[in-house]
Order: structure tokens, then sequence, then C-alpha cells
């Protein structure tokens, strides 16, 4: 009999990229999106409809992918930034541990939460902006029963997702020989969507419980990842401007300077050495060749 998996947010970025990895990977998956008239719709912000879905549905695995992630938009909104990013996870924690439902609960969260050049671990906060914040206080009500609390970031190419991601759009603009501007004192860690992907099917195999980083094994600047990009394309590192963060045009929030995570924790408890980001590159390069 198939696993179910309800996720929450299934018309996202990330969530549209789950709901068809692991319907081909032979989960029972039931999609839930306000904007997909094939998924589920309910306000999950609503505790009321929220519990009663779950009761409904009572899904094996949930995975939550929704998200505010516009950072300047949560500083100018924080109240609908607490709503999806922190209540909706207060909601789903709530209504777990209300009904006792047998559900393995695993949470989306964010390397934003960091701001150390040498790399994060877990407890390693600093909060820099109201996205930060309202994301923080949802892995602390995830945390309150038996979760997994993934804090990642990713990047990668989706063919079901309208909006483009951050190599789509590097893409479109050395095709169309724009120049592009690569801050060269920001530094990250991503995954690309497939490895994500396949290590959260990993999570739900070996339920570890607790917050987790998530990312590849290096880190580098977001300059020296378009660079890399763009040159593994064959594209002119001449259309790429390096320009420090303080430069950028001006924006409403502050952002971290390094979201560069400590993954040693997850290696060691799934007992797997992750990939470089290099290497992360490589792998999605070739959905634009």
């Amino acid at each position: 009999m198939k696993k179910s998996l309800l996720i929450l947010g299934a018309s996202g970025y990330l969530g549209s990229f789950l709901k068809l990895y692991f319907k081909n990977s032979g989960y029972a998956v039931i999609a839930h999106s306000y904007s997909s008239n094939e998924d589920i719709g309910f306000d999950a912000s609503n505790y009321s409809e929220l519990n009663a879905a779950l009761i409904d549905y009572s899904p094996q695995v949930l995975i939550n992918a929704t998200g505010y992630t516009d950072v300047d938009g949560c500083e100018s909104n924080p109240n609908q930034a607490y709503l999806v990013n922190a209540k909706i996870v207060d909601n789903i924690a709530k209504s777990i541990e209300v009904n006792s439902l047998d559900t393995h609960f695993v949470h989306i969260s964010t390397d934003h939460v960091y701001d150390k050049k040498e790399g994060s671990f877990e407890d390693e906060i600093v909060l820099q902006n109201y996205y930060a914040y309202s994301k923080f206080l949802g892995d602390i009500f995830a945390s309150r029963i038996d979760s997994t609390v993934l804090r990642t970031n990713f990047f990668g190419h989706n063919s079901k997702f309208k909006e483009k991601g951050f190599t789509d759009w590097i893409f479109k603009s050395l095709v169309s020989q724009k120049k592009i501007n690569g801050f060269d004192d920001i530094y990250f860690n991503p995954l690309s969507l497939n490895t994500l992907a396949d290590l959260i099917n990993q999570v739900i195999k070996v339920k570890p419980f607790g917050i987790f980083n998530l990312g590849s094994r290096e880190g580098m600047s977001k300059l020296e990842f378009i660079l890399k990009f763009a040159t593994k394309l064959g594209y002119s590192k001449d259309l790429i401007n390096a320009i420090p963060f303080n430069k950028r045009e001006k924006a409403q929030a502050n952002r971290p300077m390094s979201m560069i995570m400590n993954c040693k924790k997850i290696q060691n408890k799934l007992n797997i050495n992750l990939p470089t980001l290099s290497e992360e590159i490589d792998k999605v390069i070739e959905s634009y060749i």
C-alpha cells in the first residue's frame, strides 16, 4: 500500500516540484494549494480548516512547503509573514498533537536565519529581518512535537512553476545578453531541487527528529555561483558585474551576508556525504542545454 503524503503549498516553486517527484516515487500524494483546481484547497492559516483536513486525510507524512519568501514584503507586511511562515506551522503542530495523529511532520525552513562566514550550526541564530524572524518562529512551533525541520536553500529548473527561480533568471539574462550584477560578498550553500527532493525522501524513511541544516558541502558567493553557471554554459564572463551588496538597489529589509550552513548533523544522522555546490551546478546545467 502506498504511503500517504500531504504537501502544503503544492503550487509553489518547491512544492510543485515535490508533488511530481513523490508521485513518481510511488507515494499517494495529496496536494494542497490555493491556485490549482487539481489540488485540495483550504486556508491552512485557519486552524479549524486545517484541523478538519488533517483529520479527514490523516496523512502518514506532511511536508510543509508553504512560505512567504518576499523578504522586503515580509518587512512591510509582518502580519502576513506571521500567518504564512509561523501560524500555519503552529496550526499543523497543534492538530497533530491534539488529535494524536501518526503523521511525520517535515517542515521546510530557511538558511536566512544565519549570518556567519565560516558556516553556522543549527543553534547559531542571527535574525536580520522579519522574514527570518517569522521563519524562526515556525521552526520553534514545529519543534513542539516530534518533527523534522529542514533549514535549506535550493535552485534549479522547475518546468511546472510559472515564476522562475534563480538559475532561470541567470539563464534568461545570459541568452538575452543582459548584464548581470553578482554580489561578491553574499555567501550561500544551496542544493539543487533534485538533490533536495532525494534527501527529503531519505528523511521520510529514516524519520530523524529535530532541526537540521541541509545544504551543499561547500559555500560560495552569489557572484562565483553566477560565473560558474555562465561559463559552464559557454557564456562570456564579460556579461557579469561584480558588485558589493551595499551597492544594490535600495531594499527595505536587512539581509544576512553569509547564509552558509554547517551540515554535519544531517550527514551524520543520514550517514551520507552531501555533494559540493560545484557538483550541484553541474547537475542543474543539464536542464539548460
